[in-house]
């Protein structure tokens, strides 16, 4: 059976500060050094996942004032045994609404 693993996909819409914090920030003053924030908690959404792979679905209006906007995604992974923190982070995704 593979190995089962605890993400949560950190979504905001600045990439640049979250509220009064600028971004991107250092977290080893949390327990995980070598690993920042690199988008605003706007949302965060919880997941299962194993083997690697993780896949998150977002459903988004279809308005046509959001055609254009940027988003920024990064993961958080649980894992004990990496640092003090027992997380993760992945690299960051800067992402564009648009239309097919």
């Amino acid at each position: 059976m593979p190995q089962r693993s605890s993400a949560v996909l950190l979504l905001g819409l600045s990439r640049d500060a979250w509220g009064a914090v600028p971004l991107p920030l250092a977290l080893d003053f949390v327990g995980a050094p070598g690993c920042s924030l690199l988008c605003s908690l706007d949302t965060a959404l919880a997941m299962q996942g194993g083997g690697g792979d993780a896949t998150w679905e977002i459903a988004i209006c279809d308005c046509a004032n959001g055609i254009g906007r940027h988003f920024y995604v990064q993961a958080a992974v649980i894992d004990p045994g990496w640092n003090a923190l027992g997380v993760v982070f992945s690299n960051g995704l800067d992402g564009v609404l648009g239309r097919l």
